[in-house]
């Protein structure tokens, strides 16, 4: 008899049913499959590229304009600055060339 009650099940499904109740039991996740950086790089490139084809393709077809598309990119980013502290650079400061200093505001 099998201890894990995964009987009925096949070779992969019996492996995920035991892996979600090691979870369960509070064993750590099981790591996947590394993949190289080259390919990773390849992949993520080839789904940017996707994304921006349908953004494209919405716009072409007048369901978005590219304003709505700026201004929720202006958003998103607002959104996520908002909470940070920026420190020292929060404002660039102002650049005395004649000395050569920067100079910063807290």
């Amino acid at each position: 008899s099998n201890p894990t009650g995964a009987t009925g099940l096949d070779r992969k499904s019996r492996a995920k049913f035991e892996q979600d109740r090691l979870l369960e039991l509070g064993a750590r996740k099981e790591k996947g499959v590394r993949t190289p950086a080259k390919i990773g790089t390849g992949i993520a490139r080839k789904a940017a590229w996707r994304e921006q084809r349908s953004i494209d393709e919405a716009i072409a077809s007048g369901m978005v304009s590219r304003k709505a598309i700026a201004e929720k990119k202006r958003r998103e980013a607002k959104k996520r600055l908002a909470g940070q502290d920026r420190g020292l650079f929060e404002d660039r400061g102002t650049f005395d060339a004649k000395r050569g200093v920067l100079r910063l505001k807290k």
